[in-house]
This record gives structure tokens, sequence and C-alpha cells, in this order.
């Protein structure tokens, strides 16, 4: 949602974008919906962005 926003894209501009529902992608955002490995790739590419798997911060 802080990159969409960050991009000035409405979720109904990400989901004519992507073809995804704007539904589901809200459903993303608010952590209610587990996405596919496609469907965050497709959201990805729509954001001009990438995804990256990071070690997490230890106590």
């Amino acid at each position: 949602m802080e990159l969409r926003e960050q991009r000035g894209v409405t979720q109904a501009q990400l989901a004519d974008d992507t073809g995804i529902n704007q539904s589901e992608i809200s459903r993303i955002e608010r952590g209610a919906a587990n996405p596919t490995e496609k469907t965050l790739r497709r959201i990805v590419e729509a954001l001009d962005a990438e995804i990256r798997i990071v070690a997490k911060a230890t106590a």
C-alpha cells in the first residue's frame, strides 16, 4: 500500500493495470489475503518494483 500510494496509484488504477480485482488488492493490503507468487509479480511489475527476500533483524 505504501509503495502504491508513493507512486500516486489508486487501488482502482492498480486493478486496471494488473487485471486483479480491486477488492483483492484491498484484502492483500490489509493482510487479509495470501496472494500467489503470480499475483505478487503482477503487482510488482505494475508498480515498477521488485521482490526481495531479506533476513529478519535479530533482537
